[in-house]
């Protein structure tokens, strides 16, 4: 009986979650965007945040970088992230294959 009830559970849970759509983000940013934590997002390449726009990350987005294209997010001068006033450790910054310990962030004031 337990058998049983293992089974219909694991064909029962993949629909009792939260469904997250995948979105690629390729090129610039050039517009204030936000990012919410109902979907996931995937960097191809290198992505600026540029024009003076803001990019409002959702608490809990999911943010990953494609390995093979290197995918990184870059701020320019003048625009802006804005992290919901959260502690950067509170976003999942992750590479395709596993999860980034330390990400590294830099910048000029």
């Amino acid at each position: 009986m337990k058998k049983l009830l293992l089974i219909i559970a694991i064909f029962i849970a993949p629909f009792l979650t939260n469904a997250q759509s995948t979105i690629t983000v390729s090129g610039d940013i050039t517009t204030n965007t936000n990012w919410t934590n109902n979907n996931q997002y995937i960097l191809s390449g290198f992505v600026y945040v540029t024009s003076g726009a803001e990019l409002t990350i959702q608490e809990g987005t999911i943010i990953k970088g494609d390995k093979t294209t290197k995918g990184s997010l870059i701020i320019t001068r003048g625009s802006k992230i804005n992290a919901q006033d959260q502690l950067l450790s509170r976003l999942s910054l992750h590479q395709e294959s596993h999860w980034v310990q330390e990400p590294m962030v830099t910048g000029v004031d």
